[in-house]
């Protein structure tokens, strides 16, 4: 829709109500071994070697890693491509809670 003159009301959203969200501070740390986001939510990990992503608590507990990425060779309809696939790696059961 356009118009120059008037102004649309946003369409409403049955799956996201909430429109504006406060910022979340957050910590960038890069060594050999990886580049890490530490914060209130816990920690994100990305490995440099194999580019998987570890996500902990802020304790340090690990939750999951997603423990393989591979590309399968596939044929579709005629034209050669690749499958992608990743592999997750559950590590701990915890419940977690929402501050």
């Amino acid at each position: 829709m356009y118009s120059p003159t008037a102004n649309f009301p946003k369409p409403f959203n049955d799956v996201v109500r909430k429109t504006s969200w406060s910022a979340t501070p957050f910590l960038e740390t890069t060594d050999k071994q990886a580049v890490t986001l530490s914060g209130s939510f816990g920690k994100i990990a990305i490995e440099s070697e194999t580019g998987a992503v570890v996500f902990s608590t802020s304790a340090g507990q690990q939750l999951f890693r997603d423990a393989k990425r591979i590309m399968i060779p596939e044929t579709v309809n005629g034209e050669k491509t690749f499958r992608g696939e990743t592999w997750l790696k559950c590590t701990a059961l915890t419940r977690l809670s929402t501050v």
